[in-house]
């Protein structure tokens, strides 16, 4: 049955016209009982979904055949449609205590051959139930998630480090490896459909109310499942109206585990994504947090940059301090990172008032002013760029004058003309001291450079002060070396 097929049917359906009860379905699961965990076990769920294709074939997923549906499946097809939007209209706690229908509409609409989300785009009237959104809302607020390891032998089961490190993690709210951990196992997750379907509907029909289900769980595996039964925008939309911080930061996880997002998205998915990051902005934990586990190598999340940048515009002072800690500054520099920084710099430049804008430059210039451009075992084998350099720019033209960042400038020129007057104890110990006040002066000279009004990020040229040259030090070693 193609889809157009499907969607005629749907209409129909709406229809008043004959009923038809998946009888089979609702059997297997009186046999089965529990129906709420029916669908959290692969072997139990496996045995719902046959018995559905048993009694209707034409629910198979895919389907064996591209004949088209005889007249009489399409009737007996549509009769269960009738059949599912009725017991999702008109269910009670006091026809369904156990959500043993809810269950089998589950199943029908996983059966169905076109996503299940658009179940939901029907007319609200259609399928709303104010009494199943509330059972719905109490049934995740109480949902509790055990991971278990089984063997592949399927008769012993044991916790592994990675379930260990999660419980741990859990219990003291730790997010940051708590999310780390989870990276391991996305794909070791059995979904469970009945919560998958619950999202959905709660989304569709009552935000508020899958707000209000989910602002207590802290059981990353259950937001997870939560998260992922919807869109990506949907994802970030839903984060962006709950104070769950867990929810907020798997909804972020679970986007870009696409790789494809890391470097574009689509026009409503960043504005969703926009409104998620002020959101998150708002605590000063889950901010933290979120630097730490997306800004540790901010190229690889492109996509990201700019609207990290806007955010930061309306950024409180504590929150721009934990951005500029976040930076992590290496020698030599990270270029890729470097300029995924400046891209997010730039927005904030763009968007941000002046009072904001100095003191993110002037946190920024403390932080690189206090570093040594430290390599690998202390020593810097060549001049290095900064993944901090848009900020320090920012310093040098709207923090200060032009007369002061020349004064400094100078300083720093006359210390390297002077390097060879100085004690070392080996010929790298000289030159990792030169290439730090290398390193130094290259924001100085660019930011006074005419080229800067244009590029605030110098991209290749490399400033050098005339008589800078070391001309004595290669001698000098040779000679104490031979004595």
């Amino acid at each position: 049955m193609k889809l157009v097929e499907w969607q005629e049917a749907i209409s129909k359906a709406l229809e008043p016209g004959d009923v038809i009860t998946p009888a089979g379905l609702l059997q297997t699961l009186t046999n089965e009982g529990e129906p709420r965990q029916a669908l959290s076990n692969m072997d139990r769920s496996n045995r719902l979904f046959a018995s559905l294709h048993k009694e209707f074939p034409f629910f198979r997923q895919p389907l064996p055949n591209k004949i088209p549906l005889s007249d009489e499946d399409q009737a007996r097809g549509i009769g269960v449609l009738r059949w599912l939007i009725e017991q999702l209209r008109e269910w009670s706690a006091l026809r369904d205590p156990e959500l043993e229908r809810f269950v089998a509409s589950v199943v029908v609409i996983q059966s169905c051959p076109w996503d299940s989300v658009a179940w939901f785009s029907l007319d609200d009237n259609l399928l709303f139930n104010a009494e199943l959104t509330e059972r719905l809302k109490a049934m995740l607020s109480s949902t509790k998630v055990t991971i278990k390891v089984q063997s592949l032998g399927g008769d012993g089961r044991a916790d592994d480090e990675s379930v260990a490190q999660l419980r741990a993690a859990g219990e003291i709210k730790d997010w940051k490896t708590l999310l780390i951990s989870r990276r391991r196992m996305t794909n070791l997750m059995f979904p469970n459909l009945l919560i998958i379907q619950a999202v959905r509907y709660l989304y569709r029909h009552s935000p508020s109310a899958l707000v209000a289900g989910t602002s207590e769980i802290q059981d990353a595996s259950l937001v997870q499942q939560i998260v992922g039964a919807l869109t990506v925008e949907q994802g970030f939309r839903f984060a962006s109206q709950t104070d769950n911080g867990l929810i907020q930061l798997m909804a972020l996880e679970t986007a870009f585990e696409d790789r494809r997002l890391r470097q574009v998205l689509s026009g409503e998915q960043q504005r969703s994504l926009s409104d998620l990051l002020n959101s998150i902005l708002t605590n000063e934990g889950t901010w933290s947090t979120f630097l730490a586990l997306f800004y540790e190598y901010p190229s690889a999340y492109p996509s990201l940059q700019a609207l990290i940048g806007s955010a930061l515009a309306v950024a409180t002072e504590s929150a721009l301090i934990a951005y500029v800690e976040s930076v992590r500054l290496s020698a030599p520099c990270n270029l890729p990172n470097r300029q995924a920084v400046s891209v997010c710099l730039a927005r904030f430049r763009n968007e941000a008032n002046e009072p904001s804008r100095w003191f993110l430059w002037e946190k920024a210039f403390q932080r690189w002013s206090s570093w040594h451009f430290d390599g690998a075992g202390r020593e810097l084998l060549e001049p290095t760029f900064s993944e901090m350099d848009y900020a320090i720019i920012g310093y040098l033209k709207e923090c200060i004058v032009g007369s002061e960042a020349q004064a400094q400038l100078s300083m720093i020129e006359s210390e390297i003309k002077n390097v060879e007057q100085n004690w070392f104890r080996s010929i790298t110990e000289l030159y990792t001291f030169r290439n730090r006040l290398l390193s130094r002066l290259q924001p100085f000279a660019h930011a006074l450079d005419p080229s800067s009004e244009d590029n605030w990020l110098a991209e290749s040229t490399w400033y050098h002060p005339a008589g800078g040259e070391l001309l004595y030090a290669a001698l000098l070693f040779s000679i104490r070396g031979g004595l």
